[in-house]
């Protein structure tokens, strides 16, 4: 993938997704040939009849993020999240509002928790953040109430992220009113 504006080559992985996705696959339909592609493969997961145990129907959202902006897709919407966070006193604002805000109050915002995840104290004290991992948490908590609640998330992320970031995220994302897969 090419991002439009630099012209750079992007690299997306996608953290801890495992087979309980392949419930997506639809059963081939009963008019299908015998030698039809695929048809051959009765090990892939179709589709379940029956709702999830509890009576609650489980909503899954993938969220991509990169230093820049996050972008959450769940059932038919799509949520664009720049990475910005601004602090008015009393609460944090994330996005489009943060971002707004950022020539009148440019030392009550911050842009580079992303890229800058990690658990160093911040540069400028941004409210009661201690450090990019408070605003990380913060900003993925807002994100997912926005997107309606949904149970389960699948996070995409850059592959400038390294290791460490990477383990602090999970880190992060035990604390969340979500699974992350």
């Amino acid at each position: 993938w090419r991002d439009r504006q630099s012209g750079r080559g992007l690299q997306q992985h996608i953290c801890c997704l495992g087979t309980e996705y392949c419930h997506y696959v639809r059963a081939p339909p009963a008019s299908t040939l015998p030698r039809a592609i695929g048809v051959e493969h009765a090990t892939l997961r179709r589709s379940q009849i029956a709702s999830p145990p509890g009576g609650t129907q489980t909503m899954i959202a993938v969220v991509d993020i990169n230093d820049v902006a996050l972008r959450l897709w769940c059932e038919n919407e799509c949520l664009h999240s720049p990475g910005y966070a601004f602090y008015d006193g009393d609460q944090y604002h994330f996005g489009t509002s943060a971002m707004a805000t950022r020539r009148r109050t440019p030392k009550s915002v911050n842009t580079r928790y992303w890229s800058q995840l990690n658990t160093q104290p911040l540069s400028s004290a941004l409210g009661p953040a201690r450090h990019a991992g408070d605003l990380v948490h913060s900003h993925l908590t807002q994100l997912h109430t926005l997107a309606g609640q949904p149970t389960e998330l699948v996070m995409c992320t850059p592959g400038s992220m390294t290791r460490d970031q990477h383990s602090l995220l999970l880190g992060i994302a035990e604390h969340l009113p979500f699974d992350v897969r």
